[in-house]
């Protein structure tokens, strides 16, 4: 009965987490620690369950199996696990291991901030941002600013600048990044630096994007490439900015067609301290306009006018 009792499996698990950090008494040893979390688990123990769980996430002892890591982490939120009702919802609505589904990435992310888990909290918040959810924003982005959720700052600083929600409001919107930011959320950095370029004060633009970009957000390289192709904050080079540029090429986010076009456009016309290839600027301004970059749209636009012409 003892060896069979929620109180051994808890043991399982504690043990297990011992050997998962390493100690004097528990020599570092991830396989035995995932044999005492699978012993645990299968003594229907939640928190070991969860442990488990990403074991087959990342591949760690055992192969990646994303339907074994949503499997267990189901099994655990339906216990009341709730890093793992946090952990399900991620699942569910990115798809990993399971049918991509809002409603019940919603759920479960509901379920785990019940139990004051403020990352499903900062889940919940981007999941309204996403889906257009101006009523869930209003109820969940405040909540988290008011406990100095840095991603919820950085929402709420949007949700200000656009006028989502609440009254425009550029002050508040550039409080909020900045708050965001001095926590160490990279993409605060970023929009903060845009705000900082659009009232002309260059130097902040540059230390911001820099920041960001150290932070690990490359949108950054676009950016940075920005300002030295048109010397705001610093001299203009436009080697330094195809330099910056050809990065941004690397990470499909927003930013891609826009670097996409100013490199080519900077290689089809010539710029001094950069060598002009026709082609490749021609071949990047057409990849800027199939991924509808307006400017890219505009200029190609233009070029076939004056060829008709």
């Amino acid at each position: 009965m003892y060896n069979n009792s929620a109180e051994y499996a808890a043991g399982k698990y504690l043990q297990a987490e011992e050997y998962f950090k390493g100690s004097k008494l528990y020599p570092k040893d991830r396989a035995k620690a995932y044999q005492l979390y699978k012993e645990s688990a299968e003594m229907n123990y939640a928190p070991a369950m969860y442990k488990l769980a990403g074991f087959y996430n990342v591949g760690d002892i055992v192969e990646k199996a994303p339907q074994q890591y949503a499997l267990w982490l189901t099994r655990a939120a339906q216990l009341g696990e709730d890093r793992a009702q946090n952990a399900l919802g991620v699942c569910y609505e990115t798809g990993n291991g399971i049918s991509k589904d809002i409603a019940q990435a919603r759920h479960w992310y509901e379920k785990a901030f019940e139990q004051g888990n403020t990352q499903a909290l900062e889940n919940l918040s981007f999941l309204c941002m996403s889906e257009k959810d101006t009523v869930g924003l209003k109820k969940y982005v405040p909540m988290g600013v008011e406990k100095g959720l840095s991603r919820c700052e950085f929402i709420m600083g949007m949700m200000y600048r656009d006028g989502v929600g609440v009254t425009t409001d550029s002050t508040k919107a550039e409080d909020l990044f900045t708050k965001a930011a001095e926590k160490g959320f990279a993409q605060a950095y970023s929009h903060l630096g845009v705000m900082q370029l659009d009232r002309d004060d260059y130097k902040s633009t540059m230390k911001s994007f820099m920041k960001a970009l150290n932070l690990g957000d490359k949108h950054a390289y676009y950016n940075i490439g920005y300002l030295y192709e048109y010397g705001y904050g610093v001299e203009v080079d436009y080697a330094m900015a195809s330099q910056y540029y050809q990065r941004a090429l690397g990470y499909n986010n927003i930013n891609k067609p826009h670097a996409l076009f100013h490199l080519g456009r900077m290689l089809y016309e010539g710029r001094e301290g950069l060598k002009k290839d026709g082609q490749k600027g021609l071949d990047y301004i057409k990849r800027a306009v199939q991924m509808g970059d307006f400017e890219a749209t505009e200029y190609d636009n233009e070029m076939n006018s004056n060829k008709n012409n």
